[in-house]
């Protein structure tokens, strides 16, 4: 129906889900920037082009962290939500966006994930990009693909 509009499909899309523990091994000093959200439009490194459920804006009460070399050069940032039990411990993280700005760095992905808690916990991707460096990386890590669907966009 949706081309029969005019939309083409953009992106595959994945949502992945199942239990992560963080075993990072720092190949790189990280320098850890926490910031709001809607912070994050106003680097030149943030990518828009996302779906709606991943923007800044739709990730209500959400988290948001930016990750810098020695050198102060950003290396990947992420959008997420945490959510806690009683204890007062991490027991899900919803992710929203995981980027390493260069596919390079994709071994700083254990660090990055390691900033938020190197306990095990059920993590949880929302609407990642199936090239996302990072969607390979956690199927590595033995996440599951719960749910697949397209992005769709329209030419105005």
């Amino acid at each position: 129906m949706y081309k029969k509009y005019g939309y083409v499909v953009a992106n595959q899309l994945l949502f992945l889900s199942g239990e992560y523990e963080a075993k990072a091994i720092p190949t790189v000093a990280l320098q850890i920037e926490a910031i709001r959200p809607e912070q994050l439009a106003h680097r030149s490194f943030y990518q828009e082009n996302v779906p709606w459920q991943c923007s800044w804006q739709s990730v209500k009460q959400g988290e948001a962290r930016v990750f810098y070399n020695d050198s102060n050069e950003p290396l990947g940032y992420m959008l997420y939500k945490t959510l806690w039990n009683e204890c007062g411990e991490v027991e899900h993280i919803l992710l929203y966006q995981l980027v390493i700005l260069e596919d390079s760095n994709v071994d700083l992905l254990p660090q990055f994930l390691a900033s938020i808690t190197t306990d095990k916990v059920h993590l949880t991707t929302v609407n990642f990009l199936a090239s996302n460096p990072a969607t390979s990386y956690l199927l590595k890590q033995g996440l599951k693909v719960t749910t697949e669907q397209v992005q769709m966009t329209k030419e105005l």
